[in-house]
């Protein structure tokens, strides 16, 4: 072995080290570019005081980098180039894939779990409801946005006698909260009538591998005009003899909860008003659409209007009328069927009084549905006084408490029975996300009638092309107002307000005539709702029937002096 000195004396004798020249500038750092007394082949870069010490610095080459600048091949590559600075960086800031680490996946969400559309879930998956709290740009944006392709026509036709007399921006609704927010007014029951039966809980059991079969009922619900309804015209002469100051409004719960839920409406919908002296009477057409239920209104990809060209036997049942008019006879079944016929409650503070009216336009071959009706009344800001008819369906529990039964609707027939129970989560967020203005409509009509509980049905089709055969799939319980907070920046008071400051416009609106006639209409294709007075319309309709009527008397006297 050597020891470190002689080691040290060796090393010094086999190396031999020049001592290079040094060269001292003012303008550049490192020796001159043109100096043949080196003597060593090192490659090397002159640069100018003036610059970052980071581009001096940069000694590193990048053979993918060939002939731009000093990050190509050796010699030329590093060359001076007089790049723009923002375009230079010593930093990557390329993305790089992320880490896939194991993570355990469970198959049943819960209410609160922020799994794949849990429905209370802080990060909603895909389609949860939870996901309409988070992903802001598909819940806030313009009901049309994405259904800007689609030209739909209005619920009902415009003539040239209507004239205009407000508009109402849609999205300012939203905002009539923050800016001038009203308490909930207090409920007072002024008449009850009806029928009343409790919930069958057999229902409760249903399953895909146990579904119950939905029967035709052959029943409705008095959907008549208010000036036809006999409770109303005795509330409304009652006030009037009685000479109650301010301003009378009479409407049904499906109109109040249209007006309600008008924020997320997509499709339009009118509603008539008729106003005597200070009393306004709300009520809609019998084929309106504000008594029907749509289908998939707010979905990505909307039901079709009008069957398409060499339509298929589906396709030709899954138009948007049709849907709508299927889900709208489904559901009077659903709730009707749910019932326990046998065993009729007597007994209670929700039994009503009396039995209920037969409705003037009851349709023949059809029976009054089993249903009790609640004539409320709310005192609302600027001395307006409203009236309003609703009904629930049955009492639910031990502690019997009012419910309303609503169906949702599988067209194809096979996504349900595949996906529930197990998911019913995500199947309930998605359905949300698609019926956003429905689901929220029939939560309004719970919170007027008072009902406490939610009987969601989830009613499949036996096969894609059968539209008068169903099964019931599951059911689930929700209280209206829990579920009202699925909705974003949605809650009770916020329905209220917006159903406030629509009946505000339509009051201002001051004429001298004491008899008037307006129409209400959600525009097809944009998020305003325009005031229309027809009273034009009705006076030129009645002119007309008088002229016809005196022509036929003329004709008939003129037949008489012949003879």
């Amino acid at each position: 072995s050597y020891s470190f000195c002689t080691l040290l004396v060796l090393s010094l004798k086999m190396a031999q080290f020049p001592t290079m020249p040094a060269f001292d500038s003012d303008r550049v750092w490192g020796p001159p570019k043109n100096d043949d007394g080196l003597g060593f082949d090192i490659p090397y870069q002159s640069f100018v005081k003036g610059d970052k010490l980071a581009r001096i610095a940069e000694w590193i080459p990048d053979p993918s980098k060939r002939g731009r600048g000093r990050g190509g091949r050796y010699g030329a590559a590093w060359e001076y180039m007089d790049e723009d600075e923002k375009n230079w960086t010593t930093a990557d800031y390329t993305k790089s894939a992320p880490k896939r680490g194991f993570r355990p996946r469970s198959r049943v969400m819960g209410r609160g779990q922020a799994g794949r559309g849990g429905l209370h879930a802080r990060k909603g998956g895909r389609g949860g409801v939870g996901g309409l709290k988070t992903k802001k740009k598909a819940d806030h944006r313009d009901p049309g946005y994405r259904r800007k392709d689609i030209h739909r026509s209005a619920s009902t036709e415009v003539k040239q006698t209507w004239n205009l007399l407000n508009t109402i921006n849609i999205p300012d609704l939203t905002k009539v909260s923050e800016q001038r927010p009203h308490p909930i007014p207090a409920t007072e029951v002024l008449a009850t009538n009806g029928s009343l039966f409790a919930y069958n809980e057999l229902f409760d059991g249903a399953n895909p591998k146990k579904p119950y079969d939905i029967c035709q009922m052959n029943m409705c619900v008095d959907n008549s005009a208010l000036t036809d309804s006999e409770d109303i015209r005795k509330i409304a002469i009652e006030k009037h003899k009685a000479g109650e100051p301010g301003i009378k409004m009479y409407a049904t719960d499906m109109v109040l909860a249209t007006l309600m839920s008008s924020t997320k409406s997509v499709n339009s919908w009118d509603v008539i008003i008729e106003r005597t002296g200070n009393s306004y009477f709300l009520s809609s057409r019998p084929e309106s659409s504000v008594g029907k239920w749509a289908v998939d209104e707010s979905a990505h990809e909307p039901p079709p209007i009008e069957e398409p060209a060499n339509a298929t036997a589906e396709q030709q049942c899954n138009t948007m009328g049709k849907l709508m008019n299927e889900l709208t006879l489904l559901n009077m079944n659903f709730s009707q069927q749910i019932l326990n016929k046998r065993a009729p409650v007597s007994k209670g503070a929700h039994v009503p009084k009396r039995p209920a009216p037969k409705p003037e336009n009851q349709p023949e071959g059809k029976t009054q549905a089993n249903v009790v009706y609640k004539y409320n009344q709310w005192v609302l800001p600027g001395d307006i006084t409203l009236v309003a008819r609703t009904h629930f369906d049955g009492v639910v529990g031990k502690k019997p408490k009012p419910f309303r039964g609503f169906a949702l609707l599988d067209h194809h027939g096979t996504a349900w029975k595949q996906k529930l129970p197990d998911s019913q989560g995500a199947v309930l967020g998605s359905e949300v996300q698609n019926n956003c203005c429905r689901i929220l409509k029939q939560v309004a009509c719970c919170l007027l009638s008072g009902s406490e509980v939610m009987k969601l049905g989830f009613i499949s089709r036996k096969k894609s092309t059968s539209v008068n055969s169903h099964s019931l799939v599951h059911i689930k319980t929700e209280e209206p107002k829990k579920f009202l907070t699925s909705f974003n920046n949605i809650n009770y008071t916020s329905l209220w307000n917006v159903l406030i400051k629509i009946l505000e416009e339509v009051i201002k609106v001051k004429t001298e005539d004491k008899s008037q006639s307006f129409v209400l209409m959600k525009d097809p294709n944009k998020s305003v709702l325009k005031l229309y007075d027809t009273s034009h319309d009705v006076s030129s309709d009645e002119s007309d029937s008088d002229d016809d009527d005196d022509s036929d008397s003329s004709d008939e006297e003129t037949e008489s002096s012949d003879e």
